[in-house]
């Protein structure tokens, strides 16, 4: 099957994109239940936060040539989001294309499948999601794949022009619209963490403070 390419979907605007930085995939948890990612896809190392609008990809298993044309069409801010077709051994990025993508101002990556140079990556403080960690590296055959399409990565369907928000504790997808429609009401359940927080530390009884389900 030959590579199929579509023309990319409107970025996430920059000022929504600065919201959602202080805003926690959790925070977001307290409101929604859909579009989380299978907690099996971890960050690579730790206390990492990653924003953007996702570029897709679905790359078929032992076939790599698709990161190389995900790096040169991925906008500054997007998140490359992988779909690894169900292969989990074979690693289709390293250290070169998250230095190429992190020189280029590219978010991220999210991989439902296996990456590797896992400490050359986290050294370049570049944020990266796996599934898995492997040795073995793919070829660059191009025979098959699809970008800009939608894929299913993590058990969540992925659109191009969808806004990631990521962290320790996991990824969450949004459509464009939940992501505006919805910034406010999540902005306000963020403040309330942070006041709960703050009133804990101050000495007051969680008993008597008006908390989430957490």
């Amino acid at each position: 099957m030959p590579v199929i390419v579509h023309n990319p979907k409107d970025q996430i605007s920059p000022e929504l994109i600065e919201q959602y930085r202080t805003i926690a995939p959790a925070t977001i948890g307290h409101l929604v239940r859909t579009g989380f990612m299978d907690p099996g896809i971890r960050p690579i190392w730790r206390r990492v936060k990653m924003v953007g609008t996702a570029l897709t990809v679905r790359m078929a298993a032992n076939d790599n040539a698709l990161n190389r044309q995900a790096i040169r069409r991925a906008r500054p801010g997007d998140v490359i989001v992988v779909e690894r077709v169900g292969d989990k051994a074979i690693a289709c990025w390293g250290e070169a294309t998250s230095l190429a993508a992190k020189q280029l101002g590219i978010a991220g990556i999210i991989i439902d499948g296996a990456i590797t140079d896992i400490v050359e990556i986290e050294d370049m403080g570049w944020p990266a999601f796996s599934r898995t960690i492997s040795a073995v590296l793919g070829r660059r055959y191009g025979d098959d794949g699809e970008i800009n399409g939608t894929i299913n990565c993590g058990g969540v369907p992925v659109n191009s022009g969808d806004l990631i928000v990521a962290d320790d504790n996991g990824i969450v997808v949004l459509s464009p619209e939940t992501a505006r429609e919805m910034v406010g009401k999540f902005r306000e359940a963020e403040d309330h963490s942070l006041e709960t927080v703050a009133a804990l530390n101050r000495g007051e009884k969680i008993e008597g403070l008006n908390v989430f389900s957490d």
